[in-house]
């Protein structure tokens, strides 16, 4: 927007055309010399001291016609309403200024032109990550980054790093407190009505998997999920059977992957244990088989 003065009374045009004169002289006379300011700054100045042009009959001195509006109480230059020589200001909506005249695109601050190029490094960077993504990027690659931190499923263990590392941290650390099997190799595991989970271990890749059974109404909900960024989803299956004398109860699905155990997983669905496979003691045994895909 630009300020423009409306005398009130009837102008010659010599006087005109010199005050015109001497204003723009005014508004143009910026030193270059001077040091380089904050775009911000830059722009300020700019809006502040552009050019103005005298308005005749609601029509621009040179036949061009813009809207006008006056001005507003409190606006950002300190105008009153009226100028030095007693004169009212009329605000000139004129949008071409703010488009570039070469592409004819509205101008983009500078600094939001650099944000868009520059590149950070990705935010797991800590965790083995040594990608740099453009700063617009970066919360699309980070949902996708196989560096995001995994938590250690075992309760009171605080350790916090990449899939890999959790990995090598488990069969370091916890070997007595998982139950370590072979893929497309079925096992047994034991577990009670009130277990919340098992925390299993492949050997030979040492890939952390979780067995969660959650108490529902008509009896238990078992799943299986993987400890492992979203980016490798259906890498995995599993089949799962409850057994009572005859009756076999089967469940197959592919599993799910997460980064932290959960008492409520992801799962692509469950096999529903019924009270009654429980035996005296609480507990039943479940045959597991789980297979890469």
């Amino acid at each position: 927007m630009a300020k423009f003065s409306v005398d009130g009374g009837d102008d010659d045009g010599e006087e005109s055309s010199h005050h015109h004169h001497n204003l723009t002289s005014r508004t143009r006379s910026r030193p270059d010399h001077q040091g380089m300011n904050h775009p911000d700054e830059d722009a300020h100045h700019y809006s502040r001291h552009r050019p103005r042009r005298r308005l005749l009959d609601g029509r621009l001195e040179g036949g061009s016609r813009r809207s006008v509006a006056a001005p507003s109480a409190g606006a950002d230059d300190g105008a009153t309403g009226f100028g030095e020589n007693g004169s009212p200001l009329v605000t000139l909506i004129d949008t071409d200024v703010l488009d570039c005249p070469i592409c004819c695109e509205p101008f983009t601050a500078p600094v939001f032109q650099v944000i868009r190029v520059a590149t950070i490094p990705c935010h797991n960077s800590m965790y083995g990550c040594k990608e740099r993504v453009r700063y617009s990027k970066k919360y699309d690659h980070e949902k996708t980054c196989i560096y995001a931190p995994c938590v250690c499923p075992i309760p009171g263990c605080n350790f916090i790093s990449s899939f890999q590392r959790l990995y090598q941290h488990s069969n370091r650390e916890h070997s007595g407190s998982v139950t370590q099997f072979h893929f497309k190799v079925p096992f047994n595991i034991r577990f009670t009505a009130q277990d919340n989970f098992h925390v299993l271990q492949e050997v030979d890749e040492g890939v952390l998997f979780i067995m969660n059974n959650k108490l529902e109404p008509n009896g238990n909900a078992i799943t299986v999920s993987c400890i492992k960024p979203s980016s490798f989803k259906g890498e995995y299956s599993y089949d799962v059977a409850a057994k009572l004398g005859a009756s076999i109860l089967n469940f197959q699905s592919v599993i799910t992957n997460t980064l932290a155990r959960s008492d409520s997983p992801p799962s692509a669905g469950f096999l529903l244990v019924p009270k009654e496979f429980f035996d005296s003691d609480g507990g039943t045994t479940l045959e597991l088989c789980i297979s890469k895909r």
